[in-house]
């Protein structure tokens, strides 16, 4: 599951996921940041990835596309 723009989307957390599930997070890098210190203490019910990343910009949008079929060998 990739969630652009994913805020402060706390879906993995509270839903009852599959923990083979693999869900990636995609939006700023204060945004994320944030997220992270407010459910530092919280468990994702399933994989999580969070990137920071400007998306708004074409190179990183591009950047952050390589990142994730490099990992996941798809976008």
């Amino acid at each position: 599951m990739l969630n652009l723009a994913a805020g402060l989307d706390t879906r993995p957390y509270r839903l009852p996921l599959a923990p083979t599930l693999r869900w990636v997070e995609v939006d700023f890098p204060d945004v994320i940041a944030y997220k992270q210190s407010k459910l530092a203490g919280e468990r994702a019910a399933c994989g999580l990835e969070q990137i920071g990343v400007d998306l708004t910009t074409r190179r990183a949008g591009a950047r952050c596309s390589r990142r994730s079929a490099a990992r996941h060998g798809r976008c």
